[in-house]
């Protein structure tokens, strides 16, 4: 939005030198709502967040691929739908905007804005199951360690938090991990299947 209103001062200003009239400069205060009026085909919408490695990996073949090849296990192993757990882990910028809102068509779905991730992260390790089982948080922070009465005030009791040198997930947090939906998902001896990124 910003952008969209510097370039219509710039274009105010080229106006007001060829016409030699001042009052050209001027933008009143609603004139990005005013423009959007005057062009119905466009639309101001929040941009949504994305790492450059997720946009490069969204493409047709490798989700074809990926559907595929979880067909042939779920026909293979017959797992019950209590048996299927997803994992995602996200990292959440702190103090960065989620979102921005820009001028696009209209009918379109919000663009994607990319970020370079060199922000300090906290990263939330999530999983649940295709039977709507949800396992408890896996929060970890950026440090060298963490005072428990910090997270005293916690929604979810069962929570587990812990934390790395850079915020992120590294092998001994992730077996820690592994260790932690073993113990939650533990069920007889029945076969689980946990799908998480890139396996």
């Amino acid at each position: 939005m910003d952008l969209l209103q510097a370039m219509a001062l710039v274009l105010a200003e080229q106006r007001v030198v060829e016409e030699n009239n001042l009052e050209l400069a001027k933008l009143c205060k609603h004139w990005i709502a005013n423009f959007l009026d005057r062009h119905p085909t466009l639309a101001a919408k929040y941009s949504a967040q994305l790492d450059r490695q997720r946009e490069m990996a969204n493409n047709v073949q490798s989700l074809r691929d990926n559907f595929c090849k979880l067909q042939r296990l779920l026909r293979k192993h017959g797992f019950q739908s209590n048996g299927i757990y997803n994992m995602e882990e996200k990292g959440f910028v702190l103090g960065y905007s989620a979102k921005a809102k820009l001028i696009c068509r209209c009918g379109r779905r919000p663009p994607r804005v990319t970020q370079d991730g060199t922000r300090e992260l906290v990263t939330v390790i999530e999983c649940c199951s295709a039977g709507l089982v949800v396992l408890p948080s896996f929060v970890i922070y950026k440090g060298a360690g963490q005072y428990m009465g910090w997270h005293s005030e916690t929604s979810d009791p069962e929570a587990v938090f812990a934390s790395s040198p850079n915020g992120w997930t590294n092998d001994e947090l992730g077996l820690e991990w592994i260790k932690y939906f073993d113990t939650h998902t533990s069920s007889n001896g029945r076969p689980r299947l946990l799908i998480l990124d890139g396996h």
